[in-house]
C-alpha cells in the first residue's frame, strides 16, 4: 500500500487503538501516508459519503447501511 489514506476515527477509540496500530502500519507500509481525522460518528459518516475520507474506525452498530463493516476487534 502506498499513497494517501484518509482515516476517520472516533475520539473514544483513537487514544487506545492508534498507539497499537500506528507503529506496525508505519513499519509495514512505509510508503503509505496516513491522514487521521477525529470526529463524532455522524460527522465521519457524512465525510465518507462525500468522499472526503477513505475509511472509518467506529464503534458498532451504526445506522448507515450503505457501507461495508469489518470487525477489527471485540471488547471483552
Amino acid at each position: 500500500m502506498m499513497g494517501d489514506l484518509r482515516v476517520g476515527i472516533i475520539p473514544t477509540i483513537a487514544p487506545y487503538l492508534l498507539p497499537i496500530i500506528m507503529p506496525a502500519l508505519n513499519k509495514q507500509f512505509s510508503d503509505l501516508k496516513l491522514w487521521l481525522y477525529e470526529y463524532q460518528t455522524e460527522i465521519l459518516l457524512e465525510k465518507l459519503r462525500r468522499a472526503e475520507l477513505d475509511v472509518l474506525i467506529l464503534a458498532l452498530p451504526i445506522k448507515a447501511h450503505e457501507f461495508k463493516e469489518i470487525d477489527l476487534y471485540r471488547a471483552v
